[in-house]
């Protein structure tokens, strides 16, 4: 991180040719400090030029924004440097990849709806079982050869840079990101080259934020159309139903694509997989050639996962070979299909941070024999549920058991109404129940509300 860079170092030019000297950056202007650029950005509650006094009775020298910043705070920028951006956003996280200085060497980013902490995880588990200092950065913070806790799976640019920076000086070479849709949409990665992006599934998920499905998918596309170089690599699971788009507006740009799935097409072909107590074995085809390894992770899921993993560290230049050796080393990603118990009736107890409808159908009910009654999957929705996402929560499982325990302003009996045919006591549609949170189940998954604890087999919580 520079001492002091002009405005001309970090990308931008004042409106007038004006140049001065930052000692900072900053979008939040209770965060300004003399000498700073305050960048007054548009967000979902407001817009930042509405502080831009406030950033200037700080010290603020030098302020980036938008037209509709210009029109909110014209009058208390006046004197002021003033960088007018058509997307100032962009132009903000570019400043602050310049302002912290280079990340890791290597970078791959991995998008879509479920999924993106294991592959990043898991692409960061390859690279140090090759002997590289890497790092994975998303839901669950950064790990591994340098750590830090994040508030959002994509940080605001601020964050990120400078943690990326950070991680670069204490010697990590790789890292794997997690790239939300709000992180993409918001910008906040820009300014990161990557050397290949991936693409694991898209389903329904913050339709609070993005208007429909659509936009949803043009959000998860800037990976690849705005932030992934023609000469990169792109790594697409094409058995979910909107990889194939994805896998074409990659090649139309020139990008090469690595498929991942089982169909003719894929180039990371899984042949078949079969499932015991403790993983699965795989057998799949790397552009022709058949290898079989053993992955020691629950859930069929992981192992389009895992696949997607290799496809992001082949990308980036790692030799397939070793790359295959170091799949079956993999271990389960914390708060993803882990294990954490085993009850006195065999049942397993596992701790999946599930909360959309393309998760959970795909998990503990895999390993195991046919359902039975055995599976039973005890669910505590944190928070407000979002729209749509709760009656497709409780189709999961052959007798699942609801509860809460953040219910933010929301009573559980109006969250279990808002699950069909499932009502707080009472048996529903094909002998379910559904049970109210005595809100003490905190410590055991099998015993947050469930009438039978020893028959819960899977603690599916609602991720933040």
């Amino acid at each position: 991180m520079a001492g002091t860079l002009t405005l001309a170092g970090l990308g931008l030019t004042a409106a007038g040719g004006q140049d001065v000297r930052v000692a900072g950056l900053a979008m939040d202007s209770r965060q300004v400090q003399p000498g700073f650029l305050f960048a007054a950005l548009p967000g979902t509650g407001g817009h930042g030029a509405a502080h831009a006094a406030e950033a200037r009775r700080r010290g603020a020298v030098a302020v980036l924004t938008d037209a509709e910043g210009m029109r909110i705070a014209g009058p208390e920028l006046e004197g002021l440097p003033v960088i007018l951006a058509e997307d100032a956003r962009a132009a903000f996280a570019r400043a602050c990849a310049l302002w912290f200085g280079p990340s890791p060497e290597t970078v791959v980013a991995v998008t879509g709806t479920n999924g993106k902490t294991s592959v990043a995880s898991f692409c960061r588990q390859i690279w140090t079982v090759l002997g590289l200092k890497a790092i994975s950065v998303g839901t669950v913070g950064i790990e591994g050869a340098f750590e830090a806790t994040l508030r959002h799976t994509t940080p605001d640019p601020v964050t990120l840079h400078r943690l990326l920076a950070e991680a670069r000086r204490a010697g990590v070479t790789h890292a794997a990101m997690e790239a939300s849709s709000h992180g993409l949409d918001q910008r906040r990665l820009d300014g990161i080259i990557p050397a290949a992006a991936g693409f694991t599934n898209l389903s329904q998920d913050h339709l609070d934020y993005h208007r429909d499905m659509e936009s949803y998918f043009e959000a998860k596309l800037r990976l690849f159309n705005a932030l992934l170089p023609p000469e990169s690599v792109a790594v697409v699971n094409l058995d979910d139903a909107w990889g194939p788009r994805v896998a074409a507006i990659v090649q139309a740009r020139g990008q090469e694509l690595i498929g991942v799935g089982s169909g003719e097409s894929a180039r990371l072909q899984l042949l078949d997989r079969r499932f015991d107590a403790t993983g699965q074995e795989l057998r799949f085809a790397w552009q022709g050639t058949v290898r079989q390894i053993r992955l020691d992770l629950i859930g069929g899921f992981q192992a389009a996962n895992a696949l997607v993993a290799a496809g992001l560290c082949i990308g980036a230049g790692e030799e397939p070979g070793a790359v295959f050796a170091a799949l079956g080393r993999l271990s389960t990603v914390r708060g993803r299909m882990q294990l954490v118990a085993r009850r006195g009736n065999g049942a397993s107890v596992f701790v999946d941070y599930a909360h959309t409808p393309g998760c959970g159908g795909d998990g503990p009910a895999r390993p195991a024999p046919p359902c039975d009654g055995a599976d039973r999957r005890h669910h505590r929705g944190g928070g407000r549920p979002r729209p749509g996402q709760t009656p497709p929560d409780g189709r999961r499982g052959c007798a699942p058991c609801r509860s809460g325990d953040r219910h933010r302003r929301q009573p559980p009996q109006r969250r279990s109404r808002r699950d069909p045919g499932r009502r707080p006591g009472r048996r529903a549609r094909g002998g379910r129940r559904c049970h109210r949170d005595r809100r003490s189940g905190r410590g055991d998954p099998a015993r947050g509300g469930c009438a039978r604890p020893r028959r819960c087999a899977a603690d599916l919580r609602q991720g933040a």
